[in-house]
């Protein structure tokens, strides 16, 4: 599934973060490269700004489902949340 990021904009976290920390753990255990995608280290609230101007394809949040900051992804449109067990 994370093959699909190959040749993307995609927000990883933000230095200091768990969600960089596990992004880079679950892309390396993909066999994914930083040369593999164009990646940004942006916290939530900067990856809903480019993800919704179209300067971003996709962004990692690690959150629980009901948080507040994953409301602001449900309004965006077109955009799909994935889960990862």
């Amino acid at each position: 599934m994370l093959n699909q990021l190959k040749g993307k904009r995609v927000s990883i976290g933000n230095e200091g973060s768990s969600t960089l920390a596990l992004t880079k753990d679950l892309l390396e255990a993909s066999g994914i490269t930083d040369q593999d995608i164009s990646a940004q280290k942006l916290n939530p609230n900067e990856a809903i700004a480019k993800l919704k101007s179209g300067e971003l394809d996709a962004v990692f949040v690690v959150a629980a489902a009901e948080a507040p900051i994953l409301k602001k992804f449900y309004t965006i449109p077109g955009v799909r949340l994935m889960n990862f067990d």
